[in-house]
């Protein structure tokens, strides 16, 4: 939703076009999650002016909409430490992370960041679960449901519910 800033709209009518959506539907407040890892070098100031600059634009079109910063993480070894110097961005300022892994990553590596982030007093949410085939690919264990009990909400694109490979899979029991 941050123009120029993430992988989204282009441009700050866009933006504006696609807030006027979202309260359309009902949406009420917006945590913009532009994608942040180690090469992209988006800082959480920038978030916060861009935020602060669609909000203003919002306002002047008589929008109640809320925009409030955040940043989906890539995880990395290092994260804690960063969050803590305020390098990056929990979602608007609370002790939840949006957080993705590779997509090809291993449950035990995902298993294991995650217990990082929830030992550490983070709240995890998982990014685009639906696209970690390591979550669903053994039937015998409920990974999901292990992360769930951890702590670990998930996030994922509704689309994905009408893939037909994901329909049967274990990880779209829980």
């Amino acid at each position: 939703i941050l123009p120029g800033i993430a992988d989204g709209v282009t441009n700050m009518s866009e933006a504006v076009e696609a807030l006027k959506a979202a309260q359309k539907q009902g949406v009420s407040t917006v945590v913009a999650t532009p994608r942040v890892t180690i090469q992209t070098k988006i800082t959480p100031e920038e978030v916060q002016k861009s935020c602060e600059k669609l909000q203003a634009e919002a306002k002047k079109a008589n929008l109640s909409i809320e925009i409030l910063p955040g940043e989906m993480l890539s995880y990395h070894i290092d994260m804690v430490r960063q969050l803590e110097a305020g390098k990056l961005m929990t979602l608007a300022g609370s002790r939840y992370i949006l957080v993705e892994f590779p997509k090809e990553e291993y449950y035990p590596r995902i298993y294991q960041g995650l217990r990082n982030l929830t030992q550490e007093g983070y709240i995890p949410i998982l990014a685009h679960m639906e696209q970690y085939t390591c979550l669903y690919e053994d039937r015998t264990q409920d990974r999901v449901q292990e992360l769930i009990d951890m702590g670990v909400y998930l996030q994922m694109d509704v689309t994905s519910l009408r893939k037909e490979k994901y329909r049967n899979a274990n990880v779209m029991k829980s």
